[in-house]
């Protein structure tokens, strides 16, 4: 198995990170339209986004925490708080979209087959507003991001998620999971993963 260098994996999550913070930085609005599962890279992109609404079945966790390292979105304080962020960032267990919508991972749970015209309808009313005002909103809400250290924490998270690509590689239950992802596919390194905690595909093992 090729041994990631930490310098590539540093600059690896700054390209990443600056493809998924497009959404932010955009002076149109960017609504999520959530369903079925949003785990891992998924959760990173849509944490960007100004507006997300979820189907109330939708799950949300960030798995690779247990074995593969950090996630690469700096606002999960931000989003979430300390408690709750913590919560999910040092288990990796789920919660579904009404818990999220509670917490203030998301904007709103609704049932599945209403989704989409809810979100058309957010739309709609944001379509009514002038660009340049729409722009300025958006800016004004956003910049508090920013203002709270989001540069800074983006900086920090490049660096801390590129160091724990490396690290990954160099525990014994990162070394057996990359392993398994080499030798016997994805299935089988997920299903390792998660065994200890009996959920996602680590379930199907009970």
């Amino acid at each position: 198995m090729e041994r990631m260098k930490i310098t590539d994996g540093i600059r690896r999550m700054q390209k990443r990170m600056a493809d998924c913070r497009i959404a932010i930085e955009v002076t149109i609005p960017v609504i999520g339209q959530l369903h079925g599962y949003c785990l891992a890279g998924a959760n990173d992109m849509v944490m960007y986004y100004d507006l997300n609404i979820a189907a109330e079945n939708t799950v949300m966790a960030h798995p690779p925490v247990r074995i593969m390292g950090t996630p690469d979105n700096p606002r999960w304080t931000y989003l979430l708080g300390p408690q709750r962020a913590s919560y999910m960032v040092l288990t990796g267990r789920q919660i579904d979209a009404k818990k999220a919508a509670e917490w203030g991972w998301i904007f709103e749970a609704v049932p599945e087959d209403k989704l989409a015209a809810r979100v058309e309808e957010i739309a709609n009313d944001m379509a009514q507003i002038p660009r340049d005002i729409l722009m300025l909103n958006k800016k004004l809400v956003t910049d508090w991001y920013w203002a709270q250290g989001g540069a800074v924490m983006m900086h920090n998270t490049a660096f801390i998620a590129g160091m724990a690509g490396k690290v990954s590689n160099e525990t014994p239950e990162g070394h057996e999971f990359w392993s398994k992802r080499e030798d016997q596919g994805v299935k089988a390194a997920v299903e390792y993963r998660d065994g200890r905690f009996g959920d996602f595909r680590g379930a199907r093992k009970k």
